[in-house]
């Protein structure tokens, strides 16, 4: 079972729980969740640490999208979740329609 990194603000995690633990029996892979504030998760990325998939707030995708530090963005409302360029997803739109839909049924 592959693990995927996500950096994901605090601020979701009530809801993100259920959607992180139904993708993960979708996908059958592991999703290893780092939980902090955008803020802080930004520096992370910006020192060079890598993540798949980012879920922050839009003023943090937007500062990683300047420094194009991203390949992929999608807009849940607010945060907005983001794929870093270096991600290790093959298929990205696969996995944000599966995000979508999940989200669709909570």
């Amino acid at each position: 079972m592959a693990d995927l990194g996500v950096y994901s603000s605090i601020g979701v995690r009530s809801a993100a729980d259920e959607l992180f633990r139904r993708f993960e029996q979708a996908r059958a892979c592991r999703l290893a969740v780092i939980w902090s504030t955008a803020p802080m998760l930004v520096a992370r990325i910006e020192a060079g640490e890598a993540a798949d998939v980012l879920i922050l707030s839009r003023a943090g995708i937007a500062r990683c999208a300047k420094q194009e530090r991203l390949r992929q963005v999608l807009t849940l409302r607010l945060p907005a979740l983001a794929l870093p360029s270096q991600s290790r997803l093959v298929r990205p739109s696969l996995t944000f329609q599966l995000l979508k839909r999940s989200r669709q049924r909570c």
